[in-house]
């Protein structure tokens, strides 16, 4: 599993980072303002949801026996639960590090070494949130812990972010520039995890910037997944980019 904590220098607001597959990426880190916008539509995303909970229970009421309303309470609650913490945790796995607020922003989380986010890295920014709320006041969190590090911490990090090496950045609008090199697509000969699938297009797309000595020198790091060394291992890693392109 690659180690959040990788690599990273820091030059004012832009990074300049090398990935562990060799590739050097330039970002440039989200500042505590478009995060705070971020922070507020995910919270009213939050919010619609629990208020139309709230009102399912409300109608539920008068159809129910006691017994039968409060196992539905039960269950709410759990449900609840899981929503408020594991909410930011799907949508950085799974939908490329950014929440519906981080996406409407323009920002996401990747990894202080510039990998996409990983589970472990996710739980962990996450559950340390429950610090970065503090303090609160009559059940509700001021944040003010959280943006005290990002105001004046390093990168604009808050607590969760320091705990799990992760950094939030500005995404990169895809272009010219950053399309993957054109191939006919090659289904995998191995099942890919997410971050081979990530991993094998960033390669793709930033092969037009690379000398044909880097290109090949990455082929053959990345050569446990095509078997292929050289010439060849290009040619498979853009045809298995293809691939995971089509597939999305």
């Amino acid at each position: 599993m690659v180690n959040c904590h990788q690599g990273g220098k820091v030059l004012d607001t832009q990074i300049k980072i090398e990935t562990p597959e060799g590739i050097e990426l330039g970002v440039r880190i989200a500042g505590p303002v478009v995060r705070g916008f971020a922070y507020f539509i995910d919270s009213l995303i939050k919010f619609v949801v629990y208020f139309a909970l709230y009102f399912l229970v409300l109608f539920s009421y008068a159809g129910l026996s006691e017994s039968s309303f409060n196992v539905l309470i039960g269950i709410l609650l759990i449900l609840m639960f899981f929503f408020e913490w594991f909410y930011s945790v799907f949508f950085e796995i799974f939908k490329d590090g950014a929440t519906p607020g981080k996406k409407v922003m323009g920002i996401k989380v990747i990894c202080d070494s510039g990998v996409p986010i990983t589970w472990s890295s996710s739980l962990t920014r996450n559950i340390v949130r429950v610090v970065d709320m503090l303090p609160f006041f009559y059940f509700f969190p001021s944040c003010g812990v959280g943006l005290l590090f990002i105001l004046f911490g390093k990168n604009f990090k808050r607590i969760g972010d320091i705990a799990a090496g992760t950094i939030v950045v500005h995404a990169k609008e895809k272009n010219n520039t950053h399309r993957i090199a054109e191939a006919e697509p090659l289904v995998p000969s191995q099942p890919l995890s997410l971050d081979d699938k990530k991993a094998i297009v960033m390669f793709s797309e930033r092969l037009n910037s690379m000398s044909e000595p880097r290109a090949y020198e990455l082929a053959d790091i990345l050569e446990i997944l095509t078997d292929e060394l050289g010439p060849k291992g290009v040619e498979k890693l853009n045809r298995y980019a293809n691939w995971v392109v089509g597939e999305k």
